[in-house]
């Protein structure tokens, strides 16, 4: 996978900064990063040599992805207009003037409005006028639409999934029926952007002794027990009103999606694809009753935990969702549950804040687990109308191949230790976090409205064993239509 090594690679340009007398910038910053003077040799060819000698005669490889530039579902990591001096945006021109110059090719993205892209390209494959060759949207959507629009990616001979270059792990767990749609690996860097963590303010641990949290996640035992412990030393009606509201110090900051990851990472799974490509369901087994309520036990503390939907939108501030990262900004929580991208948010904030993954259900769990936030992080998509799967899957593999080596190592430097940490921990602690994530199809595909098990978790009442037992019928016959849907498809 492509950040096995990650750490290893930071260590190394850490250590060659140190000797030029550079230090990092403790600034976080957008997704276009700052330029970058160090000099990497490139000792093998970065094309994968397992692809053939072709000419496509200048042809333009379209790529159509949302317009949102900015966003965080942005595919900035496709095309670049011209060398810039931005780290990213050079080793995105870098990395397409190889391919381009490989193989007589023009790799042009084609951003379309956000509202109707996806449409756009159900359109295109009926039609079957090759507006487009790959088609970039997020997990959920390339799952839901990929047996009716997508060419599965068997039909791609030159896509080789036993490369590094592929996430071969998420790409595997989406295999439903056997068959394979979306593709995700070093090609893109959304997903590394959408992935789940949570911060931590470094003053408020040590001012309330929490202990060195970094020292605790090394050790194995960061668990939601510890977690908790180090969320009620902080917690406190700093007001004194005896109500404990947006005004006061939380131990933690929360939202729905960031109590249902509480579920993989304590080890519970709605279910898996097995060797048949059939789903394993494990709804209601023990494993994973016993993660969710556990999670449930942790959110329920309301004067601990403050949920960003208990928070009212205030017009100084904006959205309950920006008043609830003044909060953390301001100094006033230990813990904000979000993804790697909420770091732009905090670029100014005056406290020292870390990266941590999300907890353990306990200390003999094998290892921490993480998962990306499933309608922002990415995959690419062939057309099931391609009239030359060969080309696209020539081309295919050469963006990914050569993104390794060419966007990779500049994205985890330039954006993830440059821009996105304030310390070295934390870029061990990515390490940790990208090494052991977790895909859960039945949540992507939303079976029986399974995503709606998101909210129960902040219930006033436990109801998860009832919710579920009442769920389980429909999330199932869902799951059976949709494999009888692509059992029967074409592609």
């Amino acid at each position: 996978m492509k950040r096995t090594s990650v750490f290893l690679f930071l260590i190394a340009v850490m250590l060659l900064n140190m000797s030029c007398g550079d230090t990092a910038n403790p600034d976080v910053g957008e997704v276009t990063t700052e330029s970058s003077s160090e000099t990497v040799t490139e000792t093998t060819d970065p094309i994968s040599s397992a692809l053939p000698e072709r000419d496509f005669d200048g042809y333009e490889f379209k790529i159509l992805t949302t317009d949102e530039v900015g966003s965080v579902r942005y595919s900035y990591e496709i095309d670049a207009e011209t060398l810039n001096g931005e780290a990213m945006n050079d080793a995105v021109f870098e990395r397409n003037q190889l391919v381009e110059d490989e193989f007589n090719v023009i790799i042009t993205q084609i951003p379309y409005d956000k509202s109707s892209f996806g449409q756009a390209f159900k359109n295109s494959v009926l039609a079957a006028d090759e507006a487009y060759d790959i088609y970039v949207d997020t997990y959920e959507k390339i799952m839901q639409s990929g047996y009716e629009y997508g060419l599965e990616v068997s039909k791609l001979p030159y896509v080789d999934l036993s490369q590094s270059w592929w996430d071969s792990d998420v790409i595997s767990e989406s295999a439903l029926g056997g068959k394979t749609y979306g593709l995700l690996g070093d090609i893109n860097v959304i997903d590394n952007q959408a992935t789940y963590c949570l911060f931590f303010n470094k003053d408020l641990a040590s001012e309330y002794n929490t202990g060195d949290i970094y020292d605790i996640v090394r050790s194995g035992n960061w668990t939601i027990d510890e977690m908790n412990r180090c969320c009620k030393l902080v917690a406190n009606d700093i007001n004194g009103d005896s109500v404990m509201d947006y005004n006061d110090q939380w131990g933690m900051l929360a939202s729905g999606n960031i109590a249902i990851t509480f579920m993989w990472s304590c080890g519970g799974m709605l279910g898996k694809i097995n060797s048949d490509g059939e789903v394993n369901f494990t709804l209601d087994n023990e494993t994973n009753i016993n993660a969710l309520n556990k999670s449930y036990e942790f959110f329920a503390q309301r004067d601990v935990v403050l949920d960003a939907n208990k928070i009212p939108a205030i017009e100084s501030i904006g959205t309950n969702w920006d008043v609830q990262r003044s909060i953390f900004n301001n100094g006033r929580a230990l813990f904000l549950g979000t993804t790697i991208q909420g770091v732009d948010f905090f670029r100014d904030m005056e406290d020292e804040f870390g990266i941590i993954p999300l907890p353990k259900y306990d200390s003999t769990q094998d290892e921490y687990i993480a998962t990306a936030q499933e309608w922002m992080a990415t995959m690419f998509m062939a057309p099931r109308s391609a009239s030359n799967p060969e080309r696209t899957s020539i081309i295919l593999e050469a963006m990914a191949s050569s993104a390794q080596s060419k966007i990779t190592p500049v994205y985890y430097d330039s954006v993830l230790r440059r821009k996105l940490t304030r310390d070295n921990e934390s870029t061990e602690m990515l390490d940790i976090i990208y090494d052991s994530r977790v895909f859960d199809i039945v949540y992507a595909y939303n079976w029986g409205k399974i995503k709606n098990l998101s909210s129960v978790i902040l219930q006033d009442t436990n109801k998860i064993s009832s919710t579920i037992a009442s769920m389980k019928n429909s999330v199932i016959s869902a799951y059976e239509k949709t494999l009888e849907n692509i059992e029967n498809s074409e592609a």
